[in-house]
């Protein structure tokens, strides 16, 4: 999974300290011939410990992804939430959201997959998941 594209969204007034996250990664399989996005969203209170997360859009054409992802930035946009730059997140504390760069390239964010959370980490070994039927 890489990550094309991310907008960090917050909301704040007198009650409310709230974020949203919207991601779109390229999940094309090394040997497809057709590119693949999906969109991950996060969110919830800021300060609080773990965001929730979902999956919006799975491996779909980029075309497609890219009006979804419009979509909902828009959406939220028009309900009172602003932008935050790169250069905001700086400053901007998420403790459920990891927004920094650990290594070159590498954005390490949480991701929910179908029905399990997972920290992507640069270093996760191939992990077997082929099936075999049990004689």
């Amino acid at each position: 999974m890489i990550l094309v594209e991310r907008k960090v969204l917050s909301y704040q007034d007198e009650k409310s300290d709230k974020v949203y996250i919207v991601e779109l990664y390229d999940v094309t399989p090394a040997s497809a011939t057709l590119k693949l996005n999906t969109i991950i969203t996060s969110w919830g209170r800021r300060l609080s410990p773990r965001l929730s997360s979902q999956i919006k859009c799975d491996s779909v054409i980029p075309i497609k992804a890219i009006v979804q992802y419009r979509k909902i930035v828009d959406s939220k946009l028009k309900t009172g939430y602003v932008r935050l730059t790169e250069s905001d997140l700086q400053s901007f504390v998420i403790p459920g959201y990891n927004t920094s760069v650990r290594r070159e390239g590498y954005i390490n964010p949480i991701v929910q997959t179908r029905a399990a959370s997972a920290e992507i980490t640069p270093d996760l070994a191939y992990v077997d998941t082929t099936y075999r039927s049990i004689k």
